[in-house]
């Protein structure tokens, strides 16, 4: 269970790389990011530079903290992020049907059934 703690840790990551082209997660999902693309690439990396400037910002109290203050205080707000994100996808997808590829239904079945 601590683990799910890391998770927005290897998210952020992962969203960074995704967003400026840095790699992708494994070579199914290059493929697919090569085939499809970003819907919107430059909101994405925009979002996603606004964000890590607000947390260091606001990590750092706007240059009131220490280095380990503003470490602590980065971890505590990411861990604590990916522990509630993980909580709210366990419990909401937890005894949700599953199908296989043959009896999969129509989208909007699928689309109530599955979330």
């Amino acid at each position: 269970f601590p683990i799910l703690l890391l998770a927005r840790i290897s998210w952020m990551n992962e969203s960074f790389k995704t967003a400026y082209g840095l790699g992708a997660a494994s070579a199914n999902a290059a493929l697919e990011l090569k085939r499809k693309g970003l819907q919107y690439p430059r909101l994405e990396k925009t979002g996603i530079a606004i964000h890590h400037l607000w947390m260091a910002a606001f990590s750092c109290g706007f240059g009131k903290f220490g280095l380990a203050k503003s470490l602590g205080i980065y971890f505590t707000a990411t861990c604590s992020c990916g522990l509630l994100l993980a909580l709210v996808f366990g419990l909401g997808h937890n005894g949700m049907a599953t199908y296989d590829a043959v009896s999969r239904p129509d989208f909007w079945k699928l689309q109530v059934t599955t979330t």
